[in-house]
């Protein structure tokens, strides 16, 4: 990125990356090129460097050099060391309000939130911060050699607590202190005078977190790539390290991807677990890199052969619909789809199948079932799943009520899916009676009081706010008459670059009532 129109200014001490494809910079980046627009920068960390989510922040005030290094640094891809003023001290401010803007908009590689782990930004010798013109004594300016940690330090009585907090998160890591007082007046430390170089055949290993699969089997997956190729994959992993680990080979599962599956104990509560891998060219590493002493760990939660997320259902255009997910299966031939009429006088009917879908057999994805029911006469219904195994054995689901005539409930529903990347729906209904009253939801709430009327068309707005409250769009404006509806969210037109990776509030205004719902994009 040396050549005009590819030309880029990026400071070292201003870059850091998971290595998965997210990098993080402070906002010095777009001042360093002012001939450049941000998503220019972005397309060009994306072809020359495999970022596509680029998170940048907003510089500090009193840190003259502006990187990220002095106030941040990754432990590992979900894990974030992150420099700690005294309340309202410095560059404290800016520094909680950059971690807080992470968090609230980005999730990890998994799809989790980020682990934080502070570390304090200690005074200079004349006990001085930044904003009083003291040095820019930080911790975070560190640098991994391997399975050593070089830690910058200054005096004993603040470098104590920032070694032991160093030797807490990396455990199997040798912490090594850097008296650094000569270098940091000049604004910098260990991060900042030394650059990594590359060896000429890396091994990556990457280990998503494990999968329950069916009740106490996890399986565990492992990306592997190495330029000679893998020769072996192995797995170690134990429920008590005291007893030692268990070994199993991974085997491939599609390219660069291996699995293994483990079956613990019953009474399992964590999981601790690594990766070793073996290069055809002799080269045999292991993530994490100091284990076992530095493995990974997870609690355990024991599950039913299926899981049923989510089992929902709405009526539309003559139709029953009917939707479910599954986080993991196993053994699951398929579905049933049993339906019950409920009679006027209320009693109920017997129940009768209507229908079957086939199940994924043994599966640790997330998926996604809906079944259309164009069979019904009457205006309310009850449905639920019989799960059936390929042993014969069955169990079945929560029961869902739909009704085809107009709604009595003013409701608004969790939008589908939820996270999502590109598109999802949201399904609302307006009430032919008023009926006020407060409706608590999946992450959501609702308040409203009085009618919107008995009949007729009513106003009807819906729009998407941000975690500040700002309105971001305006999805419905206009005047509808009782019954259901849905919307589509598609983030891939105009929206594209009004929204980002984070959690978001939905709101649905209908004369005194409103109800609001969270959602969560993943980009």
């Amino acid at each position: 990125m040396t050549t005009s129109p590819e030309d880029l200014v990026a400071t070292g001490g201003n870059f850091m990356t998971d290595g998965l494809g997210t990098g993080f910079s402070s906002k010095l980046i777009l001042e360093e090129n002012p001939a450049k627009t941000a998503a220019e920068i972005d397309t060009l960390m994306r072809r020359f460097m495999g970022i596509s989510r680029y998170i940048k922040m907003d510089v500090l005030p009193y840190d003259g050099i502006h990187h990220i290094d002095m106030h941040m640094k990754l432990l590992d891809e979900e894990t974030l060391l992150v420099g700690q003023y005294p309340p309202g001290v410095s560059d404290g401010p800016q520094i909680e309000a950059n971690l807080q803007y992470v968090l609230s908009n980005f999730l990890t590689p998994y799809g989790r939130p980020y682990k934080v782990v502070r570390i304090p930004m200690p005074p200079d010798a004349n006990n001085q911060y930044p904003s009083q013109g003291g040095d820019y004594r930080t911790y975070t300016n560190s640098t991994f050699v391997n399975k050593t940690v070089l830690v910058p330090t200054y005096e004993l009585r603040y470098d104590t607590t920032a070694l032991r907090i160093y030797r807490e998160a990396l455990p199997g890591y040798n912490i090594i202190g850097i008296n650094c007082n000569q270098i940091i007046p000049a604004s910098g430390a260990i991060h900042c005078i030394n650059k990594e170089i590359g060896v000429k055949e890396p091994l990556f290993i990457n280990i998503p977190p494990p999968v329950n699969v069916h009740t106490n089997l996890f399986r565990v997956k492992s990306v592997v790539k190495t330029r000679s190729g893998a020769a072996s994959v192995k797995l170690f992993w134990s429920v008590d390290t005291l007893a030692g680990y268990n070994q199993a080979n991974m085997a491939p599962a599609s390219a660069d991807t291996f699995s293994a599956d483990i079956l613990l104990p019953e009474n399992a509560t964590k999981l601790f677990y690594y990766v070793e891998a073996a290069s055809n060219s002799g080269k045999v590493i292991r993530k994490p890199m100091t284990s076992p002493a530095g493995a990974l760990q997870m609690s355990v939660e024991i599950t039913v052969p299926v899981e049923l997320s989510l089992f929902e259902g709405y009526y539309q255009n003559g139709k029953n619909i009917l939707y479910w997910i599954t986080s993991s299966e196993m053994n699951n031939r398929g579905f049933e789809i049993e339906r019950n009429d409920l009679r006027e006088d209320g009693a109920y009917g017997s129940w009768i199948t209507v229908g079957y879908v086939q199940g994924a057999g043994t599966s640790a994805e997330i998926n996604r079932y809906n079944f259309s029911d164009d069979k019904i006469t009457g205006a309310k219904y009850i449905y639920r799943l019989k799960q059936i195994d390929f042993d014969g054995t069955v169990s079945y689901s929560k029961r869902v009520n739909i009704q085809s005539e107009l709604p009595y409930d003013f409701t608004l529903e969790q939008n589908y899916p939820n996270p999502f990347s590109t598109t999802t729906k949201i399904k609302f209904t307006i009430p032919t009676l008023g009926l006020g009253g407060t409706d608590e939801g999946l992450g959501g709430s609702a308040q409203g009081s009085g009618t919107i009327g008995t009949s007729g068309d009513v106003p009807v707005t819906l729009k998407l706010y941000d975690l500040l409250g700002r309105e971001v769009a305006t999805l419905v404006n206009e005047t509808k008459s009782p019954g259901a509806y849905e919307v589509t969210l598609d983030l891939s037109g105009s929206l594209s670059g009004e929204i980002s990776s984070g959690m978001y509030f939905y709101r649905l205004e209908s004369g005194n009532n409103t109800i609001t719902r969270k959602m969560i994009v993943i980009k």
